[in-house]
């Protein structure tokens, strides 16, 4: 799957997850992430707990919603993520539930 997508610097690709999630668990996101990402493919992988919708925990429509708008107003990537976890107390590092793109 990952050999027919070609690196670009200028593409965002952001995987918003609920830790919750039983449909799509984290056991099987991660992965892909990782996968992507090996592939240079730019992924930032945003973990939240409790922000999927639905007695699943995988409906995350509005935030997916809410960091595709930030993203085509030309958002930086950081902004959107701070943005995107906001319950993370003050003075932590948000980031570290992100795995980052590997550039």
């Amino acid at each position: 799957m990952f050999d027919a997508i070609a690196p670009d610097p200028s593409r965002r690709v952001f995987v918003l997850s609920d830790a919750q999630d039983s449909l799509v668990p984290l056991v099987v996101q991660r992965p892909w992430v990782e996968r992507a990402n090996s592939r240079d493919l730019g992924v930032e992988h945003l973990v939240g707990q409790g922000w999927g919708g639905g007695p699943m925990h995988h409906d995350l429509t509005w935030r997916s919603v809410q960091v595709a708008a930030r993203c085509a107003t030309g958002a930086m990537t950081a902004e959107i993520v701070r943005e995107a976890m906001p319950e993370a107390p003050s003075g932590t590092n948000r980031l570290a539930q992100v795995t980052p793109a590997s550039r």
